[in-house]
């Protein structure tokens, strides 16, 4: 195998695609949530959306859509929300007092 020089920001540059699977278990949700959230990849990243691509995986076989884990990465580090229209709640904090 042959080694190769990376420097850290050529390595901060390379996308790390993942399967449905492994995103919905990445963030603990269902897979159909991952679909929900799913938008087709561009250059720049949209709050609460996950980027993907149909990637051909090996040469001849069937396209599979991958999802880039960096917005998986933010996702996990923004606050849970519910987006309403006209106001946003946390939907992890609770509004009454524990009794």
């Amino acid at each position: 195998m042959k080694e190769v020089d990376i420097t850290k920001s050529e390595l901060a540059q390379i996308n790390i695609w993942l399967s449905r699977k492994l995103a919905a278990q990445k963030l603990s949700v269902s897979e159909d949530t991952i679909d929900r959230r799913a938008v087709p990849y561009h250059s720049e990243c949209v709050r609460g959306k996950i980027r993907y691509k149909n990637l051909e995986l090996n040469p001849g076989a069937v396209e599979g859509r991958r999802y880039l884990e960096s917005d998986l990465e933010e996702m996990l580090r923004q606050p849970a929300t519910m987006e309403q229209p006209g106001r946003r709640t946390h939907f992890m904090r609770r509004n009454d007092p524990a009794a």
